[in-house]
């Protein structure tokens, strides 16, 4: 599986828990998350993503750190199935 799809199936399935999921860019910046989430109610979280054999660059490790110190939330997500668990907690969106 390519990290493509599991970006294209978090953006899916954010999208419809009435969240948006976008491409998170810093020109000039490198490490930084994929993903922009913004859940309903507020909530902002950035996300990477990456194949199960994919992994994370230095710059991205410190990036990470970086923003978590700073209480920042920022997942990394490898397959479908951490997608799924990561969204989990918005489910009730489905059903309003």
């Amino acid at each position: 599986m390519r990290e493509i799809t599991v970006r294209n199936y978090l953006v899916e399935q954010v999208e419809l828990r009435n969240g948006l999921c976008e491409l998170h860019t810093a020109p000039g910046q490198r490490g930084v998350p994929d993903c922009l989430v913004t859940w309903p109610f507020g909530d902002m979280e950035l996300v990477e993503t990456k194949t199960k054999n994919g992994r994370l660059s230095g710059a991205q490790k410190r990036d990470h750190a970086r923003r978590k110190k700073l209480n920042v939330r920022v997942y990394v997500l490898w397959s479908k199935e951490q997608v799924d668990r990561y969204v989990w907690p918005y489910d009730s969106e489905l059903r309003k």
